[in-house]
């Protein structure tokens, strides 16, 4: 064998190898989701055999002293609220969306000012420099990155009261209403933020078409564009909905501690409220502490099954989904069935121009230039010869009058816009106003005691949190994101399935990684509550972040640039840590943000395996303590350190828009970089 020859085979073996740990790698997630339900479900089996699996779904007390479990005025709970939070928040978000994509303005115009007041003229020249757009979309990141227990905390101390005041009513305020209400705030930045992708992933061509085809703008968006992201919505409202159902610590919070059904403003109890509520009393109690992780398992299913949900409403329609066809199309097909009555029936969305020739009239039809070549690329310039023209101009003049809804929805989704700039702005200023008079030197850095708190250890025990977590991430998490985009094989059946699982994984609520914590790393494989706990259960719920990150920052990187350096000689696995990663670092920078961000949020997961700790330094990963998310919750249950929960608020709040200007500054530079 020759020297060249050996030299090709070591280099395939070299590649062979690297395939393989990498798909390994890749199947860290499939192992993880099948972990989470095996270890959920084995902690469930002794309250199912007990007290009986159909008695333990469908009981209605909960009772530790008579050992009566039963979750089915939880599982009541639980969708009521979800519902009514989905409600709200989906409205809101929908609306919000649309607003962003097509009606916010980029920048002002000084130029259109009719005032000659000074003032006002320089206020605008200063003003036309800021891009609003790119403005409110940051203000909504922010609003997803703040804690929830920061929320619960602006619920008790702001809208319960309020809601009071307003309806009358005696007590803390606790109840359905005040619960929704929060609860629809944080999941308004998951919807809004995904059906915008959904409305600016679609092709410009549907909007300057509907235009030039005799629609007016708002007709257009309404119309057209709404319609076409369907697919969007869908998913963005189950994902909403799958982030409300898991919500633990701002509910726990709000709901009270009643163990009746729902009502505006009366206490009840949900899956997660209750397992943050009992799982103090069920340590010693070993059937009481399996009937809190059944109480999760429960939790879990449902989360499952909107995955699932999430999943075949991305599936394609067998009719190719018709996206821009819209309300449009479906109406024509009702009246227009075969090609004696159709003269276009049979030809790919010949009903959605059929219908768009009539809208506007044939004579406009055929001026606007753009939207009749493409229209005839699609072969459907027979739904034009079918149109009378006096018929069509006629039916264009009705159809003008009848956009009266369309403005409304126009109207409405400014004045939600407005509204969600509000609340997020209020709660900003509340949170700084409220704690930055009461941070010190002596609160950030000092030794706690009684009379002086201190997040000294919280800090500690944070940063020793995000740097363990992201070891283990971030590597797994670039190796997953290297097969998919460099190894695998396009349409893979295989790259599918595992997918699916990391999409489950980013899905599970983060009570759920904490009893699954609790159960495998605390108690089977004896780390007991610790860093070392917590650090784990941390990187398995950044995983998909980072994943999905990576991925896409691997894709952006052209393929001219891994072409050049396979026709230089390098071989792939060199190609990829020498030139690919580099070029994407931006991108994986990023998701390392971002997980950053998702750590300092949390909470419920850390309770349940970093401890609650937070008055004692930690000495290594060995020792519990509390992270500054859940030093808030401390400071709150304890009842009498308000301000120092403001002030550990408000540390939280500005790191997390430390993190997303950090995030804003990259993808800005990625951007004119590109450019």
């Amino acid at each position: 064998m020759t020297v060249a020859a050996r030299k090709t085979e070591s280099k395939l073996n070299k590649e062979n190898v690297a395939r393989v740990i990498f798909f390994v790698l890749a199947l860290f997630s499939v192992i993880v989701v099948i972990a989470i339900i095996g270890y959920v479900l084995y902690g469930s089996i002794p309250a199912f055999s007990e007290i009986g699996f159909f008695k333990f779904l469908f009981g209605t007390e909960w009772l530790a002293s008579a050992d009566s479990y039963g979750v089915g005025v939880l599982i009541v709970g639980t969708l009521a609220l979800t519902f009514t939070s989905l409600l709200i928040g989906g409205i809101l978000g929908v609306f919000v969306a649309v607003w962003i994509v097509y009606y916010c303005p980029e920048r002002i115009n000084p130029d259109r000012l009719k005032t000659k007041n000074r003032f006002a003229v320089k206020c605008a020249k200063i003003l036309s420099r800021v891009n609003f757009k790119s403005v409110f979309s940051f203000l909504i990141n922010i609003l997803a990155g703040i804690p929830s227990i920061v929320f619960g905390l602006f619920a008790y101390e702001v809208v319960m009261p309020a809601l009071v005041t307003v309806f009358n009513q005696s007590g803390t305020g606790t109840g359905l209403l005040p619960a929704a209400i929060i609860l629809s705030i944080m999941i308004l930045p998951t919807i809004t933020s995904l059906f915008r992708n959904s409305l600016q992933s679609l092709p410009d061509e549907y909007y300057e078409g509907a235009i030039a085809l005799g629609a007016t703008k708002h007709q257009a968006v309404w119309r057209t564009m709404f319609p076409a992201a369907r697919k969007g919505l869908v998913s963005a409202l189950i994902l909403g909905c799958g982030r409300a159902i898991g919500e633990t610590m701002a509910v726990q919070m709000i709901v009270g501690n009643g163990s009746g059904y729902p009502g505006w403003f009366s206490s009840f109890g949900t899956l997660t409220s209750n397992i943050v509520k009992n799982w103090g009393y069920g340590s010693a109690d070993t059937l009481h502490r399996s009937a809190l992780i059944a109480d999760a398992f429960v939790l879990l299913v449902l989360v499952l099954i909107l995955n699932v949900a999430l999943l075949l409403s991305q599936r394609d329609k067998s009719d190719g989904g018709r996206p821009l066809g819209g309300v449009f199309y479906r109406k024509r097909k009702k009246r227009l069935k075969t090609e004696e009555e159709d003269p276009a029936a049979g030809v790919p969305d010949a009903g959605m121009a059929y219908e768009f020739a009539v809208l506007g009239g044939a004579g406009a039809v055929r001026a606007a230039a753009p939207a009749t070549a493409m229209c005839r690329e699609e072969g459907v310039e027979a739904a034009y010869d079918g149109v009378n023209s006096e018929d069509g101009e006629e039916y264009s003049r009705s159809y003008a009058k009848k956009g009266g809804s369309s403005m409304a929805m126009h109207v409405i989704s400014w004045i939600f816009a407005a509204i969600v700039a509000f609340i997020l702005v209020y709660l900003v200023v509340w949170v700084l106003v409220k704690g930055l008079p009461n941070i010190s030197l002596q609160f950030l850095f000092g030794s706690y005691s009684y009379k002086s708190p201190s997040i000294s250890a919280a800090l500690v025990s944070t940063l020793m949190l995000i740097a363990f977590a992201l070891v283990i991430a971030v590597p797994l998490g670039i190796a997953a994101a290297i097969y998919f985009t460099e190894y695998s094989k396009k349409g893979s059946r295989v790259v599918k399935t595992i997918r699916v699982f990391i999409d489950t994984l980013a899905g599970i609520p983060s009570i759920i990684f904490g009893i699954f914590g609790y159960v495998f790393l605390v108690d089977i494989c004896g780390l007991g509550y610790s860093l070392w706990a917590g650090g784990i259960t941390l990187a398995l719920m950044v995983l998909p972040t980072i994943i999905r990150s990576t991925e896409q920052a691997l894709l952006d990187v052209p393929d001219s640039v891994r072409e050049a350096s396979y026709a230089l000689g390098a071989g792939k696995v060199r190609t990829i840590f020498r030139v690919v990663l580099p070029q994407a670092m931006t991108g994986i920078i990023t998701a390392i943000i971002l997980s950053i961000g998702r750590i300092l949020s949390e909470s419920a997961a850390l309770i349940f395996t970093a401890g609650s700790s937070g008055n004692v330094m930690p000495t290594g990963y060995g020792s519990q303590c509390a992270s500054l998310s859940v030093m808030i919750y401390l400071f709150m249950s304890e009842g009498r350190y308000f301000n120092e929960a403001y002030a550990t608020a408000a540390v939280v709040l500005i790191l997390v828009v430390i993190l997303n200007i950090i995030i804003a500054v990259i993808e800005h530079c990625t951007k004119k970089r590109r450019k």
